[in-house]
């Protein structure tokens, strides 16, 4: 039996078919979004060679100075408590090595612009939510 019939057998006999919540920080990432839309002008400074790092050496990098900073302001302001390193935003955004690449790395511009970060961000948000549809 496939899941779709499993769905269509539990619809017919009248029961909800389970779904597992997923958390996947849509509200803080809305918020970030919207706080590099209203600097939307500013140049930002990416990290450099994320792809490349490995995990320890890239959650303990600072983001002082770097895009990441104003995600650990926004972060603290809507009370997650987050120090200015890549790992602690990682940890309470859940993000993977893969999605800080894609939001913050030099590979895909010297510099960046507070309303391409906003985009980037938006990206994020829609790609978590394509995922957590397949589950």
């Amino acid at each position: 039996m496939t899941g779709q019939q499993k769905v269509a057998a539990l619809a017919k006999a009248g029961q909800t078919f389970p779904i597992k919540p997923v958390e996947n920080y849509t509200h803080e990432l809305e918020a970030i979004a919207k706080m590099f839309e209203r600097k939307r002008r500013t140049r930002f400074k990416p990290l450099w060679g994320v792809e490349n790092m490995d995990p320890a050496t890239l959650k303990a990098t600072p983001t002082y100075g770097r895009v990441l900073d104003p995600v650990v302001e926004k972060l603290n302001a809507l009370g997650i408590p987050t120090k200015s390193t890549v790992g602690s935003v990682m940890q309470n955004l859940d993000l993977t090595q893969d999605e800080v690449h894609n939001l913050a790395c030099y590979c895909l511009d010297e510099e960046v612009i507070g309303h391409d970060m906003a985009d980037r961000v938006r990206y994020l948000i829609v790609a978590r939510g394509a995922r957590a549809a397949r589950r």
